[in-house]
């Protein structure tokens, strides 16, 4: 007995130095669990600690899991903390992580699923990013920028890790959502398409304060057995008012939420418009990119405005039929799109974002070849209307 006790007390104290454990699991199924995968190791590092705080004053419930990885700057180690009312219980310090890999990612889910079971799942990730382009130097690019490792989760990484969550659950992820810029493009959903139902996000940058971390949770803890789109309404919602005067101040904004699963009937209307736009009316599509509402990147174009312009400005019948197919596609994909507007002087006019992105530059910025690295390059022929369309273009000026 004693020798069987001893024992017991040595792997008990190996195993809470190696992982450094300092809090208990909660192993009840609930309806929710949120996961916030928060990369605050570079000059975000105050306002990640700030949303960590926001949720700290509603807490988890009965119902839902609130959990939080956090890497901050200046040599401060990755915690996990399972946010209660008015306190963030540490369960896990890590040491130094770099979140810039897509294995520590996978790692948090894989870790949240085991120790916070529950019949849905989020996965908020929470950083810097570009979408799929870097327009400073036209390089691919993604989203959790870790200062200290210099390293960023591409969309290709992005992908695999959603691929392995997907094949942790057994199922599709529930929600992921970014709160970081960009990301809502078509461009970035595509490879992710069969991993989760639903990508909320922002086609503009993302204020420094991010999401609403606090009304939102209360939301849904008054509501927990929401399914995806419904906790993605409400966040979209918060997030929205959050700006509008509310809690985070005024600021342009713009957020949204797709249904992933049907994200190929938009890309086969696509595939029609290019066959019937490819090299045709040329004079007209460079008229609407200037009209076209675009945002921080400019080359980042609102999908479904660009075909609105295309189904009344394109002098051939059949290119106004083929915008008006992809429209109703685009229709059949988006669950929600909002947008806030502040001051002239920062953003002209946010008033016709629809909710989703897509690459297309001006002769003046050029086609990125890095684009062709994409899955949408490769799955669509979107890039080869681009190019000829560009090409045709440049030898009007």
């Amino acid at each position: 007995m004693r020798i069987l006790s001893l024992l017991a007390f040595l792997i008990l104290l190996v195993s809470a130095k190696a992982g450094q454990q300092v809090q208990s699991m909660d192993a009840t199924q609930k309806e929710w669990t949120i996961l916030v995968f928060v990369n605050a190791d570079n000059d975000l590092d105050e306002y990640g600690w700030g949303d960590l705080a926001e949720a700290r004053k509603i807490g988890s419930s009965n119902d839902v899991n609130i959990v939080f990885q956090i890497d901050r700057s200046d040599g401060l180690p990755c915690r996990r903390f399972y946010i209660e009312k008015g306190q963030a219980q540490l369960v896990e310090n890590m040491g130094e992580v770099d979140m810039g890999d897509y294995q520590v990612l996978t790692d948090f889910f894989d870790w949240g699923v085991e120790n916070y079971p529950a019949k849905k799942y989020a996965m908020v990730v929470w950083n810097h990013d570009d979408g799929w382009l870097n327009n400073r130097n036209m390089s691919l690019m993604g989203i959790s920028y870790d200062d200290q490792s210099g390293n960023h989760i591409t969309v290709r990484q992005l992908a695999q890790s959603l691929s392995d969550m997907h094949a942790t659950l057994g199922r599709k992820l529930d929600l992921l959502a970014f709160d970081a810029c960009l990301m809502q493009m078509i461009e970035v959903a595509w490879p992710l398409r069969d991993y989760a139902e639903v990508m909320m996000g922002s086609q503009e940058v993302i204020p420094y304060d991010g999401f609403d971390y606090e009304k939102p949770i209360q939301k849904l803890l008054d509501n927990p057995t929401v399914d995806a789109q419904g906790l993605a309404t409400i966040l979209s919602e918060g997030y929205q008012k959050s700006y509008q005067g509310g809690s985070q101040g005024k600021e342009a904004t713009t957020i949204s939420w797709m249904n992933l699963d049907r994200l190929e009937i938009l890309s086969n209307a696509l595939e029609e418009f290019v066959l019937q736009a490819k090299g045709q009316d040329t004079e007209i599509v460079q008229a609407v990119l200037k009209e076209v509402q675009h945002f921080n990147l400019r080359s980042n174009r609102d999908f479904r405005h660009f075909m609105e312009l295309m189904s009344k400005r394109s002098t051939l019948a059949k290119i106004r039929a083929a915008s008006s197919n992809v429209i109703s596609a685009f229709d059949q994909v988006m669950g929600l799109a909002l947008y806030t507007e502040k001051a002239k002087a920062w953003q002209p006019n946010l008033s016709k974002s629809t909710g989703l992105a897509i690459y297309f530059p001006s002769v003046e910025t050029a086609f990125s070849s890095e684009y062709l690295k994409l899955d949408f390059a490769k799955d669509s022929s979107w890039d080869e209307y681009l190019r000829e369309t560009l090409e045709v273009m440049s030898l009007d000026i």
